[in-house]
């Protein structure tokens, strides 16, 4: 809708596109919380790189939030960004927290790394709909240098463990 602004929201051609991808969508709501117990973490002690039950359905819940807003919200760029730094932000703190992972620290430690990636783009994001049409670069600098210093420091920590394990 966005690329194409003659199609007006549940009008037409959109209403049959619309009913399609609602169908797909429950299905795999309902096929995603079903699969993902198969990926919850064994009650045994065995070496695996399965998840916690309750990060398990706190991510799915979150990701399905963000899917709604940035579905039906689309339009606000405000709207969306919050709504992506919210739940980023929160899975960033789930994932530091909770160490979702337990048996396996580089699976935690680069998936925290990416939902701060993702925090920072949308706070770059938030930071470019705030400067809209001044001719600014300071949000594209802003995102290089940020992703710079998140791998930098994702990676150095990663080539550090690696070390000492080893």
């Amino acid at each position: 809708l966005d690329a194409e602004r003659s199609i007006v929201c549940w009008r037409g051609e959109h209403i049959a596109i619309a009913s399609v991808a609602l169908v797909v969508a429950m299905y795999y709501l309902v096929t995603s919380s079903l699969i993902s117990v198969y990926f919850s973490e064994p009650p045994d002690d065995s070496t695996d790189v399965r998840t916690i039950p309750v990060f398990l359905v706190a991510s799915r819940a979150l990701e399905w939030i963000q899917a709604v807003v940035g579905t039906f919200f689309s339009e606000y760029g405000s709207v969306a960004v919050g709504s992506s730094l919210a739940v980023s932000g929160t899975l960033a703190l789930l994932t530091w927290r909770w160490k979702p992972t337990r048996r396996v620290w580089s699976v935690n430690h680069w998936r925290l790394g990416s939902y701060v990636a993702i925090f920072w783009s949308g706070v770059c994001s938030l930071v470019a709909l705030l400067l809209e049409d001044s001719g600014n670069v300071a949000p594209f600098w802003m995102f290089v240098g940020g992703w710079a210093v998140i791998l930098g420091r994702f990676g150095l920590r990663h080539w550090m463990r690696g070390r000492t394990v080893t």
